[in-house]
Protein backbone atom coordinates (compact mmCIF):
# COMPACT_ATOMS: atom_id res chain seq x y z
CA UNK A 1 0.00 0.00 0.00
CA UNK A 2 2.36 2.30 1.01
CA UNK A 3 4.76 2.47 -2.20
CA UNK A 4 1.45 3.60 -4.22
CA UNK A 5 0.65 6.05 -1.59
CA UNK A 6 -2.36 4.32 -0.44
CA UNK A 7 -3.89 4.70 3.15
CA UNK A 8 -5.97 1.79 3.97
CA UNK A 9 -8.72 2.85 6.57
CA UNK A 10 -11.18 -0.33 8.14
CA UNK A 11 -14.11 1.01 9.85
CA UNK A 12 -16.15 -0.36 12.72
CA UNK A 13 -18.52 -2.97 11.97
CA UNK A 14 -22.21 -2.85 13.11
CA UNK A 15 -25.03 -4.82 13.50
CA UNK A 16 -26.59 -6.17 10.36
CA UNK A 17 -29.55 -7.30 9.01
CA UNK A 18 -32.40 -8.57 10.78
CA UNK A 19 -31.95 -12.37 11.96
CA UNK A 20 -33.72 -14.36 9.54
CA UNK A 21 -37.53 -15.30 10.05
CA UNK A 22 -37.40 -11.02 11.26
CA UNK A 23 -40.21 -9.02 9.97
CA UNK A 24 -37.86 -6.33 9.05
CA UNK A 25 -39.53 -3.64 9.25
CA UNK A 26 -36.74 -1.35 10.42
CA UNK A 27 -38.23 -0.98 14.57
CA UNK A 28 -35.93 -0.49 17.59
CA UNK A 29 -34.78 -3.71 18.90
CA UNK A 30 -33.35 -1.93 21.67
CA UNK A 31 -29.35 -2.97 20.84
CA UNK A 32 -26.84 -0.75 19.61
CA UNK A 33 -27.35 2.97 19.74
CA UNK A 34 -31.16 2.73 18.62
CA UNK A 35 -30.92 2.81 14.88
CA UNK A 36 -32.60 0.36 12.29
CA UNK A 37 -30.24 -2.27 11.18
CA UNK A 38 -28.15 -2.55 8.85
CA UNK A 39 -27.60 1.26 9.12
CA UNK A 40 -23.89 2.17 9.83
CA UNK A 41 -24.33 4.49 13.05
CA UNK A 42 -23.39 8.09 13.65
CA UNK A 43 -20.47 7.27 14.74
CA UNK A 44 -19.30 5.09 11.76
CA UNK A 45 -20.84 7.83 9.55
CA UNK A 46 -18.67 10.70 11.25
CA UNK A 47 -15.37 8.52 11.11
CA UNK A 48 -16.29 7.82 7.28
CA UNK A 49 -16.56 11.51 6.81
CA UNK A 50 -13.28 12.65 9.18
CA UNK A 51 -11.27 10.28 6.75
CA UNK A 52 -12.73 11.95 3.73
CA UNK A 53 -12.37 14.96 5.07
CA UNK A 54 -8.81 14.61 5.74
CA UNK A 55 -7.95 12.77 2.52
CA UNK A 56 -9.53 15.80 0.63
CA UNK A 57 -7.05 18.61 3.04
CA UNK A 58 -4.29 16.31 2.33
CA UNK A 59 -4.46 15.92 -1.52
CA UNK A 60 -5.70 19.16 -2.48
CA UNK A 61 -5.23 20.63 -5.68
CA UNK A 62 -3.90 16.38 -6.52
CA UNK A 63 -5.72 14.49 -8.64
CA UNK A 64 -7.00 11.99 -6.08
CA UNK A 65 -9.70 9.19 -5.37
CA UNK A 66 -11.47 7.28 -2.28
CA UNK A 67 -12.61 3.94 -3.17
CA UNK A 68 -15.33 2.67 -1.01
CA UNK A 69 -16.29 -1.30 -0.46
CA UNK A 70 -19.33 -2.66 1.10
CA UNK A 71 -17.87 -5.61 2.74
CA UNK A 72 -21.59 -6.67 3.65
CA UNK A 73 -22.78 -8.24 0.29
CA UNK A 74 -24.03 -4.93 -1.40
CA UNK A 75 -26.73 -3.86 0.57
CA UNK A 76 -26.20 -0.50 0.26
CA UNK A 77 -23.84 0.60 3.57
CA UNK A 78 -21.10 1.91 1.23
CA UNK A 79 -23.47 4.09 -0.90
CA UNK A 80 -25.02 5.09 2.42
CA UNK A 81 -22.02 6.41 3.53
CA UNK A 82 -20.89 8.11 -0.15
CA UNK A 83 -24.44 9.88 -0.06
CA UNK A 84 -23.87 11.52 4.07
CA UNK A 85 -20.50 12.41 2.94
CA UNK A 86 -21.77 14.40 0.15
CA UNK A 87 -24.33 15.79 1.93
CA UNK A 88 -22.70 16.73 5.15
CA UNK A 89 -19.62 18.08 3.09
CA UNK A 90 -20.54 19.13 0.01
CA UNK A 91 -23.57 20.47 1.04
CA UNK A 92 -26.04 18.44 -1.59
CA UNK A 93 -29.49 18.07 -0.91
CA UNK A 94 -30.12 14.53 0.08
CA UNK A 95 -32.41 13.44 -3.25
CA UNK A 96 -29.52 14.76 -5.44
CA UNK A 97 -26.83 13.06 -3.36
CA UNK A 98 -28.83 9.59 -3.81
CA UNK A 99 -29.27 10.29 -7.21
CA UNK A 100 -25.66 11.31 -7.68
CA UNK A 101 -24.87 7.99 -6.00
CA UNK A 102 -27.34 5.60 -8.25
CA UNK A 103 -25.82 7.55 -11.53
CA UNK A 104 -22.27 6.38 -10.73
CA UNK A 105 -23.04 2.76 -8.99
CA UNK A 106 -26.44 1.72 -10.65
CA UNK A 107 -29.02 0.83 -8.63
CA UNK A 108 -28.02 3.41 -6.16
CA UNK A 109 -29.42 2.62 -2.84
CA UNK A 110 -32.33 0.21 -2.69
CA UNK A 111 -33.06 -0.52 0.83
CA UNK A 112 -35.61 1.46 1.99
CA UNK A 113 -34.07 2.14 5.62
CA UNK A 114 -30.76 3.38 4.40
CA UNK A 115 -32.85 5.90 2.84
CA UNK A 116 -34.94 6.87 5.72
CA UNK A 117 -31.86 6.89 7.88
CA UNK A 118 -30.52 9.28 5.70
CA UNK A 119 -33.45 11.39 5.40
CA UNK A 120 -34.20 11.76 9.18
CA UNK A 121 -30.68 12.24 10.36
CA UNK A 122 -30.20 15.75 7.50
CA UNK A 123 -33.60 16.33 8.32
CA UNK A 124 -34.79 16.04 4.68
CA UNK A 125 -38.39 15.84 3.91
CA UNK A 126 -38.25 15.66 -0.09
CA UNK A 127 -39.20 12.25 -1.39
CA UNK A 128 -35.74 10.20 -2.44
CA UNK A 129 -35.55 8.15 -4.87
CA UNK A 130 -35.63 4.29 -4.43
CA UNK A 131 -33.30 2.10 -6.28
CA UNK A 132 -34.79 -0.97 -7.86
CA UNK A 133 -33.10 -4.10 -6.63
CA UNK A 134 -31.04 -6.25 -8.12
CA UNK A 135 -32.15 -9.82 -10.08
Amino acid sequence: WDEHDITYLKLPAFDGDPAPGADGDGEEDGEGDGDEDGVPPPSVTAQFIAACRAHAKRTLGAQSHVAVFDARGGLGAAAYLVAAYMVSELRAPVHLALKAVADSHPPGIYDVRLVRALQRRKNSTREAPLGAPPP
